[in-house]
Order: structure tokens, then C-alpha cells, then sequence
């Protein structure tokens, strides 16, 4: 007889047989063996989790965790790409949608992880085929950063510092202070991220001209910036009862932009003999502000899983941009003919209003209803001022350029979702209904374009357990892509005087069908993910070139029909404890059509990236981890 704390009981001469099946032992007592020694729970969560509708990066299952920002720790994660100017990809895509806590900013994502201590990311939600639930902008997916939340009681604070060398040098660094009790939660944090960067390119041009002659042009650029960027964070979240909270967060930015350019334009003979040539020069001041308000009520029901949670969020991003540029014309002797001067002034102001109203209601242990609300409001505000000067340095303002463009989107989102475990087969079904209003002000010109629309987007998820280590999955929804304020701007962008970028307010949006297929397999050493997925996009927006003998002009247009397939492979191998390498492939290919500008013909462009990733844990009187990451893009 034995029970936990108390010593074994032995008891001799029990004997049971078909006569005497049952005997009374009467009572007997158990010695106390003595204290309890201390007992150690370790648990160690997976790098990966795959949900019905979502892939889970945790974040402190990583090495960069430790250090670097935001964007240092994407870099890390399968399917995702940064590329060395920040641009953030998925499966190869940029079009991507990046939410924090589940919500959107008014400041572009890179600027704004760039800010973001990767010790602060509590996970990262990779969405390549979103529910209804979510907003369905975005074609390659969704990428939501969530946060950690301090649930320490007390005061307490950390800080942290990163620092990197390529080309040129970058630091971060956070100090973060919170304050706990029973009933409210203080927090705040301040950043400071320096980084130098630079750009550059080359281009080589043939042009076909009406009277059979060719315009040769070669030409080269290269720049370097200087970004700083302050970030003050404070927020105060109250507990009114084990089933009500209540939050206020207010983030505040200051970010300074310094950089240069120089651009070379050699116009050459058929021998590549130099016919003239230009060199035009640039320097920019862009300071920016960016301040996001969140407001929210949290309201648990006797079961923890059935909420109502209604969030208020309202940010805006002012970035003005001070350029100065002199482009100098020399002859086919070296000999400088003329010198133009400009002096652009270029003020953005982006707002975004979101309301979301969010109820889950779990009917049973295999039952989930979900509904709710969300309502978005964007303006976007773009004043384009221009001066030129010749030779004698007199500016005057070019009134052709100098516009103010303003753009207003309100979209309404009623949403309904339904999910349902039989046993080993899982379906999650929704819907969603939006109707957007948007309107385009050409305020310079008092012109309006008014463009309403209504959308459905229907989304399926189905899920199928072959046992607790095999899992199928297949899932469809309906997604859209918006223009960007550039490519709806009618007014010309004259940055580069022989490239002439000119939007469009006419342009319709994307609309994507998403279907993905994926298989996950899991050993007690070995993992294995594989994801097949195929996209096809309706009014696909491209860019549409052609050339009047001087100038390249660039505008935007519903072109036609794109089709996307593509794959993932990720697989993980724990060879012995502590050890963890990862390996991750992506493929795509991307197809496109449209008769007015392929002639029938289909154009191809096929991609693939690689990495490898592998940690090693060492366990110490704390705690060691290093790692090695390899990673290859081919385009």
C-alpha cells in the first residue's frame, strides 16, 4: 500500500483464491515518509503550432528573441521574407497584410517593427487563408504580431540593446517598466533604433522610335539613408472583476529620415559611344510622427472561452518630405551645357479609424459560434508642392505638378463564422459582407472621383485527424486588394524627370480566390509541414508603360486574370535534446494573361526561397542558446 508523502506498506500472508475472493484487511495505518522534496514542471512549447485557419511562430522558442527588433525576428520565420531594404514578404509576395494585437496602423509595417524589440513579441500569427473574421485585404495573407502581455505582480522593468554591423552600423534599444496589482496594470516602454542603409541600380533602355532610330539609355543610381526613430509607449489596463477589463494604450513616434542620391543618364550610338549625358543629384529631409490611441472592454462569461471583446482604435502618421535636387546636362564632349535646380515639399497625412465588435460563443465542447462587426475608416492626404530654378538659381513654383490629392474609405464588415469537430473531421465555415464607400479629391482642380462597391467573402476551413500525429487540411476564401494611394493619384510624380509616374482613380480592385492544401506529420524526433496552394486574381492591377520620345510614363490599370501556385515545406529534426534545426522551402509561380498587352501569350515568373535555422540549448546555472541561420533566395 503506498500514497504520496507516506512511506510503502507491505503486508504479508494475503491470500486471495476462487474460495476466498475478497478479505478485510481492517485498518491500517501509513508512516509519513517526511517533506516533500521540491518538484520541477518543465515544459517546452513547439517553435510551430498549426491551428484550423492559422500557422503560430513563438517568438521566445527563437534565438533573436534575445535581441534585434521586430524585423530581425520575422527574418527568422519560414515563409517569410525581409528583404535588405525592409520590404516584408509572404511566400514570396509583398502584398501582405501586417496587424499588431490584431489591429492595423497608419505607419507602415517596417517602419514600425523596426521599433519593436523582438523580446516584446510574445508570437507571431502567420494567416495565408484567413476566415471571414478577418479583414480580407492582403493576397499572399496575414501577419499579425502579437505582444506580450506583463502579468507580473509588482514593479518591475527590463532593457534591452542590440547592436549590428553589414555595410553600415544599426542599434536598438528598449527600456520597459510595468507595475501590477490586483486591479490595474501599468506599463511603458521607450525605443530609440538608429540604422544607415543604402540603395542603388541599374538600368539599360532601347526604344524603338517612329522614324526607325533607337534611344539608347544607360543609367545608375545609388543613395544612402540615415533613419532615427524615438518610440514612447504607455498603457494602463483595469480589472473590474475576474470577468471585466478595461484597456487604454496611447504609442507615440518620432522618426527622422537623411539621405542622398545620385543618378547617371548616358544616352549612347549604336557602338555604345557616348552621345550626352546628365547627372542628377538629391538630398532629402523626411521627418515623421506617428501616434496610435487604442481603447477596449474585455468581457468574459462563465465559460473562459465565450467573450465579448469591443476595441476602439484610432491612429495617424504625418510624414513631409524636403527635397532638393540639381540635375546638370553635359555634351558629348564632358562639357557642361546647362543646370536645372528643383525644391519638391511632399506632406502626407494618414488617419485610421477601426471599431470592432467581437463575440465568440462556444455552443459545446465541439461547437463554436462567432459574429461580430468591424467598421474602417482611412484618409490619406498627399500635398505635392514644386519650385524650379535654371541656371540664374530664380525658383518659381511649376504649378503643372504642385497638387493636393485626398482619399477617403469607409468600409462596414458584418461577419458570421461557424465551427464544428466530428470527431476526426473539423469544418469551420463564414461570411462576410462589405460594403465600401471611398471618395478621390483632386483639391488643386476641385475634381471628385466616387467609386462604391459591395463585396462577399465567403471562407471554408476543413480539417481532417487521421490520429493525434496526422492532420489534413483544405481551405478556400474570397479575399481583396485595394489600390494604394500612389497608383490612385492622377496627378504626375516627377522624382525622376524621364520616368513619369502618374496614377490612376478609376482603377477596381483585386479579387483573389485562395485555395491551400496542407499536410502536417509529426514523429517523436521529426517534423514535417507541407502547404500546396493555388490563387486566381480577377482585375489583376499592374503597371502600364509607354514612351513618346523623351519620356517613360508609368501609370496603373486593370489589366486581365493572374493565376499563383505555389508550396511550402518545412520540416524540423530535434536529433538530441536541446538541439533544434529547421529547414524551409518555398516555390511559386505566377502566370499572368491579358490580350491587350500578352497577345494571347502567357508571361511566367517563378520563384523559390530557402533557410536553415538551428538553435542549440545548453543548460547552465541559467541558461545558454546559440544558433546558426543560412538563407537563400533565388528569383
Amino acid at each position: 500500500m503506498s500514497f504520496i508523502g507516506y512511506s510503502v506498506l507491505y503486508l504479508n500472508d494475503v491470500q486471495l483464491n476462487a474460495e476466498n475472493p475478497v478479505k478485510n484487511l481492517g485498518e491500517q495505518l501509513l508512516k509519513v515518509s517526511g517533506e516533500l522534496g521540491t518538484v520541477d514542471v518543465v515544459t517546452s512549447q513547439a517553435v510551430f503550432e498549426t491551428k484550423i485557419d492559422k500557422k503560430v511562430f513563438n517568438a521566445d522558442q527563437n534565438l533573436t528573441s534575445r535581441g534585434g527588433n521586430g524585423l530581425d525576428l520575422l527574418r527568422q520565420i519560414p515563409t517569410i521574407t525581409v528583404d535588405e531594404n525592409d520590404n516584408i514578404q509572404l511566400r514570396g509576395d509583398g502584398n501582405v497584410t501586417v496587424l499588431i494585437d490584431g489591429r492595423p496602423s497608419s505607419m507602415p509595417a517596417n517602419q514600425l517593427l523596426r521599433q519593436i524589440p523582438a523580446s516584446a513579441i510574445e508570437k507571431v500569427e502567420i494567416i495565408t487563408n484567413p476566415s471571414a473574421k478577418y479583414d480580407p485585404e492582403g493576397v499572399s495573407g496575414i501577419i499579425n504580431i502579437v505582444m506580450k502581455k506583463n502579468k507580473m505582480k509588482g514593479f518591475n522593468g527590463t532593457i534591452d540593446t542590440s547592436f549590428g554591423y553589414g555595410i553600415y552600423p544599426k542599434s536598438n534599444s528598449t527600456v520597459s517598466l510595468n507595475y501590477r496589482n490586483s486591479k490595474i496594470n501599468i506599463s511603458s516602454n521607450y525605443s530609440f533604433y538608429y540604422g544607415q542603409t543604402w540603395f542603388g541600380g541599374e538600368l539599360e533602355r532601347d526604344v524603338l522610335l517612329a522614324d526607325s532610330s533607337w534611344d539608347r539609355l544607360r543609367s545608375d543610381d545609388y543613395g544612402e539613408r540615415i533613419n532615427t526613430y524615438h518610440s514612447g509607449r504607455v498603457g494602463l489596463d483595469y480589472f473590474a472583476n475576474d470577468k471585466n477589463a478595461f484597456y487604454l494604450t496611447a504609442n507615440m513616434d518620432y522618426g527622422t529620415n537623411y539621405g542622398n542620391r545620385l543618378m547617371n543618364y548616358n544616352n549612347v550610338g549604336a557602338g555604345e559611344e557616348l552621345v550626352y549625358r546628365s547627372q542628377r543629384n538629391g538630398e532629402i529631409q523626411a521627418p515623421s510622427f506617428n501616434n496610435v490611441y487604442t481603447a477596449g472592454w474585455q468581457k468574459t462569461f462563465n465559460n473562459p472561452d465565450h467573450t465579448l471583446f469591443v476595441d476602439l482604435n484610432y491612429s495617424n502618421m504625418k510624414f513631409t518630405g524636403d527635397e532638393w535636387l540639381w540635375h546638370k546636362y553635359y555634351d558629348a564632349f564632358d562639357s557642361l551645357t546647362n543646370t536645372n535646380y528643383q525644391h519638391t515639399l511632399d506632406a502626407t497625412y494618414n488617419q485610421t479609424m477601426l471599431g470592432k465588435i467581437d463575440y465568440i460563443w462556444p455552443v459545446n465542447d465541439s461547437t463554436t459560434f462567432e459574429a461580430g462587426f468591424h467598421y474602417t475608416q482611412r484618409i490619406a492626404d498627399n500635398d505635392f508642392f514644386s519650385e524650379s530654378a535654371g541656371d540664374d538659381e530664380i525658383y518659381s513654383t511649376d504649378t503643372n505638378i504642385t497638387n493636393h490629392f485626398r482619399y477617403v474609405q469607409n468600409t462596414f464588415a458584418p461577419y458570421v463564422t461557424f465551427a464544428r469537430q466530428f470527431k476526426k473531421l473539423g469544418a469551420k465555415l463564414g461570411l462576410r459582407a462589405e460594403p465600401t464607400l471611398t471618395l478621390a479629391e483632386m483639391i488643386t482642380t476641385n475634381e471628385q472621383f466616387e467609386q462604391n462597391y459591395f463585396q462577399l467573402f465567403p471562407s471554408a476551413h476543413l480539417s481532417y485527424n487521421f490520429n493525434d500525429f496526422t492532420v489534413l487540411q483544405l481551405s478556400y476564401s474570397r479575399r481583396i486588394n485595394r489600390p494604394e494611394l500612389d497608383q490612385l493619384n492622377p496627378f504626375t510624380n516627377y522624382s525622376d524627370n524621364l520616368t513619369l509616374e502618374t496614377g490612376n482613380p478609376f482603377l477596381k480592385p483585386e479579387i483573389i480566390h485562395v485555395n491551400e492544401l496542407s499536410f502536417m506529420r509529426y514523429w517523436q524526433k521529426f517534423n514535417l509541414n507541407a502547404t500546396g496552394y493555388f490563387r486566381i486574381i480577377n482585375d489583376l492591377i499592374r503597371r502600364e508603360l509607354f514612351y513618346d520620345g523623351v519620356y517613360t510614363h508609368v501609370t496603373n490599370t486593370n489589366l486581365g486574370n493572374s493565376f499563383l501556385s505555389g508550396g511550402d515545406l518545412i520540416m524540423t529534426w530535434m536529433p538530441v535534446k536541446g538541439m533544434r534545426i529547421t529547414s524551409s522551402t518555398s516555390v511559386w509561380n505566377t502566370s499572368t494573361n491579358d490580350p491587350e498587352v500578352t497577345n494571347g501569350d502567357w508571361n511566367n515568373f517563378i520563384g523559390m526561397y530557402t533557410s536553415l535555422m538551428g538553435s542549440y540549448r545548453i543548460k547552465m546555472a541559467g541558461a545558454f542558446r546559440c544558433g546558426v541561420v543560412i538563407r537563400q533566395q533565388h528569383v
